[in-house]
């Protein structure tokens, strides 16, 4: 229930803010016909607006569809609060800017500007819906048990073969377009490899999410305790833990020895298929203007690096507290505070 429900948000919500753009290109005096003479400010606005718009709301979301938050004064939520409304009120600002250099009607641009404030607004009630259906089918008895190398296996075997699935239906796509309209139509092989990647990417994440639920349930969904043992296993910082938080940490970083690098490698293929999209937009000419491309090459690029960077960090802090409380972990990871 809870994957299905976040495949559901992940994939609804896009469309919804790109239904809320194509409002603002067909409400144009021209329609779309104007696309082409459009400058590229008015469109690059408006799409990082969507994409503002569509972090917000998939962010605050998978907080509450992932952690016990509701009814909670904690820093946490009022930090995810606070980055999700951000995010989505910085969407609004810009599809309306983006509107209105467009010139579309002024209907069409309250609807793009509100869509990102409505679908961040229902996140949160929506997230704690799942999450409360999904805590129902699941036992509190549920035991800690190591990941196995067959479940890293089963998230290899998952990924690839939906990569070969989607690359045998984009060969014969590009097959059947170089049929139909001859030399000059069809796919260059950077298109055909882009879209496979993407899907392994979201094969790989979604195929990931039980082990990363069985880490999230170390410290029984409680977003403040797993937030207060992370400061001790993945920042190093030194704070004090009860007897249940000492066992939860040692498991803590068992866990995340290994999810750290799954979660790394999907990362990693996400943002290869999206460069790979920006790179066949800047060879094929593609899309808007090549400078809003290759102005995406390099910040897709840099986001990635940092992300790796990080991870590693974490993985080396992570480990060396494993070396260090590994035999903590047969403990009660039940906390007194």
């Amino acid at each position: 229930m809870r994957v299905l429900a976040y495949v559901l948000m992940v994939v609804l919500t896009p469309w919804l803010m790109i239904g809320g753009w194509v409002l603002l290109l067909i409400s144009t005096p021209h329609g779309f016909a104007s696309i082409a003479d459009a400058s590229p400010l008015p469109l690059t606005l408006s799409s990082f607006g969507g994409g503002f718009g569509m972090a917000g709301a998939i962010t605050l979301g998978s907080i509450a569809a992932w952690w016990r938050v509701a009814g909670r004064p904690s820093r946490a939520r009022r930090r995810a609060r606070i980055l999700s409304w951000t995010l989505s009120g910085a969407g609004s600002a810009l599809v309306l800017v983006g509107g209105v250099l467009l010139g579309s009607a002024w209907w069409a641009i309250a609807i793009a500007a509100l869509l990102p404030l409505a679908l961040v607004a229902a996140a949160e009630p929506l997230g704690e819906l799942v999450r409360r259906r999904a805590d129902r089918l699941r036992s509190d008895a549920d035991e800690y048990v190591p990941v196995a190398r067959g479940e890293v296996r089963r998230v290899v075997t998952i990924t690839t073969i939906a990569f070969v699935a989607a690359l045998l239906a984009m060969l014969v796509l590009a097959l059947v377009l170089r049929f139909a309209l001859g030399d000059d139509g069809g796919l260059d092989p950077i298109e055909v490899a882009a879209l496979p990647v993407l899907v392994a990417a979201i094969a790989w994440i979604l195929a990931s999410i039980r082990i990363s639920r069985r880490a999230r349930d170390i410290t029984g969904g409680d977003l403040e305790r797993a937030r207060r043992i992370g400061r001790v296993v993945v920042q190093g910082k030194q704070e004090p833990l009860d007897d249940g938080d000492r066992a939860a940490a040692a498991r803590t970083a068992l866990m995340l020895t290994t999810t750290i690098p799954l979660n790394l490698v999907g990362i990693s293929l996400l943002y290869t298929g999206l460069l790979l999209t920006q790179v066949s937009n800047i060879v094929g000419g593609g899309g808007f203007d090549v400078r809003v491309h290759v102005g995406l090459v390099c910040l897709l690029g840099a986001v990635w690096i940092a992300l790796i960077v990080i991870s590693l960090r974490q993985l080396r802090r992570v480990r060396a507290y494993e070396r260090d409380h590994g035999d903590e972990a047969s403990g009660t990871a039940v906390s007194t505070t």
